[in-house]
């Protein structure tokens, strides 16, 4: 039996040094591990409820994620044909459809300069594409890029509708001096504006009016006989008219507080050709009064039990000639005409404010401001209004309810 003896030099110690872990890199394999099992979890959920849609090519890829297999690659009876993936399934046998983007109207941006007179709202293109087809699967995303450029010196149409019963007449003569200074401030910002006038008071009939013919000729002093609403300007580039026809028009008057603005907003907003609405313009609408209003079903008071039908009754004089069978509209009925016409309505009025505001959030696009004294701040009310839907953006689809 032989020993051998290791030498010492042959001897070797070796020392093994365990990586140190940290509270935070535990902390951050923690959190790494607990997401990817939140995404297994996910795509465990997203597998179960496709293959509920087993029986049904449309209900399975009416579902997020989802895709219908045609044919299988094997003959195993645990495939399913409504999956979140192709595995299965055979090449090109997959129905799993895309979100598509078609752009259909695509016009060139253009901007109007000032000296571009010849150059019509038809003409100006403000935002590209302008009209685009889309074909989306439910729950899944598409990001659409539209370009945006202000044109200066867009088109815009200013119609003023004030209440002329006789406690507006010093806010009428005011309006009178100040319709110079009004066009000024909007043609600072526009070459191409128009402006227009109309006035009301209330239906012509009783509790609403006296109708007594002596009264009803001259209600108060220096006043003319009661109307409901009259077109007294429709539309114009010359501001000089606007200053005469409101320092001419003369007062009238009612009996109750309340007046028939209603009526005569209604048929400003629909009457597009008699008030000579421009198609491509920025339509602003001012409603000025003192007074709170009549609205629908009040009308019962005077017998008048039809529902206002929405549509445009002047006649060849621009009076309005339905006050005496159409019950006042309902600000349900307002609302869908200003957007159904793109009118812009700015509520500028010297009392009842509360009540004036309250009307305005029910009416898409409408504001609501407080005249002075003298409301010879009726031009700032009118310039906050355009520098808001001029900086403003709006788009509309026309999808069916799903």
């Amino acid at each position: 039996e032989q020993s051998h003896t290791i030498p010492r030099s042959a001897s070797r110690s070796y020392q093994i040094e365990m990586p140190v872990i940290t509270n935070k890199q535990a902390l951050s394999w923690l959190l790494l591990l607990a997401l990817v099992l939140s995404c297994l979890c996910q795509l465990q959920e997203t597998e179960r409820s496709c293959h509920v849609h087993d029986n049904s090519c449309s209900d399975c890829i009416r579902t997020p994620g989802c895709q219908w297999c045609k044919i299988f690659a094997g003959n195993s009876s645990e495939q399913h044909r409504c999956s979140n993936n192709s595995n299965n399934c055979r090449e090109g046998q997959t129905s799993n459809p895309q979100n598509q983007l078609h752009i259909t109207t695509n016009k060139s941006l253009t901007e109007v300069t000032q000296g571009d007179r010849n150059t019509e709202g038809e003409d100006i293109v403000q935002l590209a594409p302008q009209r685009v087809q889309l074909q989306l699967r439910k729950g899944v995303p598409h990001n659409v890029t539209f370009k945006f450029r202000l044109a200066t010196h867009y088109p815009v149409d200013l119609y003023y509708l004030m209440d002329l019963s006789y406690s507006m007449l010093d806010d009428k003569e005011n309006l009178a001096n100040l319709g110079s200074k009004l066009a000024s401030t909007m043609r600072n910002l526009t070459s191409k504006f128009k402006l227009g006038f109309g006035s009301f008071v209330d239906k012509v009939v009783m509790p609403f009016t006296n109708v007594h013919p002596g009264i009803l000729r001259s209600p108060c002093p220096n006043c003319t006989s009661s109307y409901s609403f009259r077109n007294n300007l429709p539309l114009d580039v010359n501001d000089t008219k606007f200053t005469e026809y409101v320092s001419n028009v003369p007062v009238s008057g009612n009996v109750d507080e309340p007046e028939g603005g209603l009526d005569a907003l209604l048929q400003v907003i629909v009457c597009r050709r008699q008030i000579g609405w421009r198609e491509q313009a920025r339509r602003l609408l001012v409603f000025s009064t003192d007074a709170p209003f009549h609205h629908a079903g009040n009308g019962r008071l005077a017998g008048i039990v039809q529902p206002h039908d929405g549509q445009c009754h002047l006649d060849d004089d621009g009076d309005y000639t339905h006050h005496d069978k159409l019950d006042y509209p309902s600000v349900a009925q307002i609302n869908k005409a200003a957007q159904e016409n793109q009118i812009n309505i700015i509520f500028a009025v010297s009392a009842y404010k509360e009540l004036y505001q309250a009307l305005s959030e029910e009416i898409a696009y409408s504001s609501q401001g407080m005249l002075d004294s003298e409301s010879s701040n009726v031009d700032e009310l009118v310039i906050q209004q355009y520098n808001l839907i001029s900086s403003e953006v709006r788009l509309s689809d026309n999808v069916a309810s799903i």
